[in-house]
């Protein structure tokens, strides 16, 4: 067995280990997402994150209490993709066709603290993604011309893949 120990090699390892440690995580958080909703307690989710939900029959509506804080998209009729908007506690409803409740539950959406660092420069906050290299992050309370800079730079990109896609219809 050949063994890998020039720098790039030892780079790849962590990188392979740290998204094989990443994936376990998310696996692990989605799955104790579902054991909690299912169980009728709080579901986590993060800001800018999404959860799978698997319902036990088909979603006919989804009610989100306050859509500022949580989004959800139907998969297909029996598993929900729900996002984390803003940071806040909400509820949501999920109804089948005959308008009988299938599933209720309260979401409670948090800032993930992961690899994020905020920097406060007197009464200014500025929130930073550190890994490794740290770059500015678009965060709730953050700055704000720096807030709406990331904001613009962000829907710029989003509109420039938007129009490539679109110049060949």
């Amino acid at each position: 067995m050949t063994r890998l120990s020039s720098p790039l090699a030892q780079k790849f390892k962590s990188v392979l280990w740290a998204s094989i440690l990443s994936l376990g995580l998310a696996t692990a958080i989605t799955l104790e997402a579902n054991r909690q909703a299912q169980a009728g307690e709080t579901m986590l989710v993060l800001v800018d994150q999404a959860q799978i939900l698997h319902l036990s029959e088909p979603a006919a509506s989804i009610i989100i209490g306050n859509p500022m804080i949580a989004d959800a998209t139907v998969q297909d009729n029996k598993m929900l993709v729900i996002t984390g908007v803003s940071y806040g506690t909400t509820n949501m409803i999920i109804l089948n066709e005959n308008g009988g409740e299938i599933f209720s539950s309260q979401l409670e959406v948090r800032l993930s603290s992961h690899s994020q660092v905020t920097v406060q420069r007197g009464g200014d906050r500025y929130s930073y993604a550190c890994a490794p290299k740290c770059e500015p992050i678009l965060a709730i309370g953050d700055q704000t011309d720096q807030f709406e800079a990331i904001r613009g730079a962000i829907a710029g990109r989003i509109e420039s893949a938007t129009a490539g896609n679109n110049q060949g219809q």
